[in-house]
């Protein structure tokens, strides 16, 4: 026996007018980092997206470069040069369930995913798959001037306009297999010897895989719950993968 399934949905938002015909509502939830990248709600634009500087690519020597007002590079930007650089809602989400079953055997996976949004990491976390390890791999270096992310220390200002900027902002799409089950049951014909209507044995891997080329710890759990800070990554903590073995015992 065999089942399969999958959905897919399309999500469209988009400011249309704002009260008093106010032009553009911005909100800082990164401030205290010091951090210059805001969120926005503003008349054409998805509700609350992000607000920061076009990151243009590495100077001479390995300082940021960013596109201004008038989309000139330069290597200062203001407040007035910040511009949309993502949306902090996806755009799709998607589901997949796969059940198979074959002479007392079964199989379960069940996975799920969404895109089209963006995510901007606002503190940074020593470990095997972050950002910090991401920026010191991709960054300028005399040896390594062709690197796409500028010198480490022409940035390490907290309040420096690269960490505001597409620089660090990432996609954040993602699929994650919630459930990977295999089990197996007894014939029938050994268990009611034992008066046991059914025993199943079962392995399990929950939240184990998730793919994604966001370099943080977890896209699924990278944005904070407040709706005017979607999209900022403060380091949550990450899904919890599992491995689960377990019996089903029925009298």
């Amino acid at each position: 026996q065999y089942g399969i399934s999958a959905n897919f949905s399309t999500l469209h938002n988009e400011v249309l007018e704002l009260a008093a015909r106010a032009a553009r509502i911005v909100n800082s939830d990164a401030s205290s980092t010091n951090y210059k990248i805001q969120t926005a709600f503003e008349p054409g634009y998805p509700i609350w997206y992000l607000l920061g500087y076009e990151y243009a690519g590495v100077g001479a020597n390995g300082e940021a470069l960013y596109l201004n007002a008038e989309g000139k590079e330069t290597d200062t930007v203001v407040d007035n040069d910040k511009t949309f650089i993502g949306s902090t809602t996806p755009t799709y989400t998607y589901g997949l369930n796969i059940n198979l079953a074959w002479k007392g055997f079964d199989f379960v996976m069940n996975g799920y995913g969404q895109g089209g949004n963006t995510i901007v990491p606002v503190t940074h976390r020593t470990g095997v798959k972050n950002n910090f390890k991401y920026y010191l791999e991709n960054s300028w270096t005399e040896s390594n001037k062709g690197a796409k992310l500028p010198a480490p220390s022409k940035v390490l200002a907290a309040d420096n306009a690269f960490w505001s900027s597409t620089g660090n902002a990432f996609k954040g799409d993602y699929f994650r297999i919630q459930t990977l089950q295999l089990g197996y049951t007894l014939p029938s014909n050994l268990t009611k010897k034992a008066a046991i209507s059914n025993l199943r044995f079962y392995v399990s891997l929950d939240d184990f895989f998730t793919f994604t080329n966001y370099p943080g710890l977890d896209p699924a759990t990278a944005s904070t719950n407040s709706t005017t800070g979607a999209g900022l990554d403060w380091g949550s903590y990450p899904t919890m993968q599992k491995v689960i073995l377990g019996v089903n015992l029925t009298f």
